[in-house]
């Protein structure tokens, strides 16, 4: 199985061409050491952060991410994938892990494992910005000298990431929903081999350009408020510690010392359901469920602890088997063992109850 990996790093401070890996096998790990058949060598990447499998033969090939607990977490098509678990990655789906930009692909034909390094181009025609466009520049031989924009700089294309050139006589067939206008300043010191250069790459939070200098261009935002999900719990006014708190989908996590629980910067919109676990208790929870408004939600949580009744019988300092101990609607029923022991369990504190003993043949009166 022939796995074409071509990476992106998105600190452009590094200076680092897009590069292309082509490697001969089913999976492939991933992370900052040597150790790893794809090496990212960056301090918010895991030394094994993350492994890509594929499975499957023919027309039924599946690609699975499966993020190793790294710290930073890996992202597929901008969504986090869970520790430990494998997350399905699509076809033309890109994996963010740190600052490295990946796209997976299965090829044919190809049987080796090799390394290359795309260079720089010139590309006749105009550019239609697509899914994460690369660095791109052209030349445009039928623009009238003085109408040339006055531009400085080289960048570096990033060929596969669903970049399409179009010539003049075509229309731009991708689009992203933001205006572009550009002004700039004609000179006549402009030389027939200054280039216009220009670049968009999409993420779901960031959006990062390279424009000619003396152009103005204007990018929207959609923006999603942010939220905290938190509250405390308790036992008779007294935090409870170590509580086990499951908000699902949103993550889990365990009560602090006095109580308290947090989850914080969560979409506005996000559905949500408490649920609380800690042995011997039991819980009364409101506002326990719905959906995350532009407002913080507190949750509060009582904890109601399960206590247990037992007791003895005895006829002469011998235990008595077969006693029936009735705790009424409230208990239900016990009966001794041969030891002469009876027992009420998970019964709440706080719960009001009587008990009677019976058996045929003896009088039971309490100790």
């Amino acid at each position: 199985m022939t796995v074409r990996l071509t990476i992106m790093s998105l600190d452009f401070e590094k200076n680092e061409s897009v590069s292309t890996k082509i490697v001969n096998q089913k999976s492939l790990s991933i992370g900052r050491t040597s150790d790893n058949d794809i090496v990212l060598e960056s301090s918010d990447i895991s030394k094994n952060h993350a492994k890509l499998d594929v499975e499957g033969d023919g027309d039924s090939v599946i690609m699975f991410i499966t993020d190793l607990g790294s710290l930073n977490g890996t992202l597929v098509n901008n969504m986090p994938a869970a520790p430990n678990l494998k997350t399905r990655v699509a076809p033309n789906e890109k994996i963010l892990i740190g600052t490295y930009l990946i796209k997976p692909e299965i090829i044919e034909g190809e049987d080796s494992v090799s390394d290359n390094v795309f260079e720089e181009e010139q590309v006749e025609s105009k550019i239609a910005v697509g899914d994460y466009a690369g660095f791109t520049e052209f030349e445009n031989d039928d623009m009238d000298i003085k109408d040339k924009p006055k531009t400085t700089g080289t960048l570096i294309p990033m060929p596969d990431f669903n970049m399409s050139l179009e010539s003049e006589e075509e229309e731009s067939k991708d689009s992203y929903d933001f205006d572009a206008s550009e002004e700039f300043e004609n000179s006549e010191e402009i030389e027939a081999t200054d280039k216009y250069i220009t670049n968009f790459d999409m993420e779901e939070n960031i959006m990062i350009a390279g424009i000619a200098s003396d152009s103005t261009v204007s990018f929207d935002f959609d923006a999603v408020g942010l939220c905290s999900l938190k509250g405390r719990v308790t036992n008779k006014g007294t935090g409870l510690a170590d509580v086990e708190i499951d908000a699902g989908s949103i993550g889990f996590t365990t009560t602090d010392s006095d109580g308290y629980f947090e989850f914080t910067e969560l979409d506005d919109g996000t559905d949500y359901k408490i649920t609380a676990k800690k042995a011997d208790y039991e819980f009364e929870i409101e506002n326990s469920s719905g959906t995350l408004t532009d407002e913080d939600i507190e949750v509060e949580i009582t904890a109601i602890k399960l206590v247990t009744i037992t007791g003895r019988v005895m006829n002469k300092g011998v235990p008595l088997e077969g006693v029936i101990i009735d705790g009424g609607e409230i208990l239900g029923t016990s009966t001794t063992d041969s030891d002469g022991v009876y027992s009420f369990t998970n019964v709440r504190e706080g719960t009001e109850f009587k008990l009677e003993a019976r058996k045929s043949g003896f009088k039971i009166n309490k100790s």
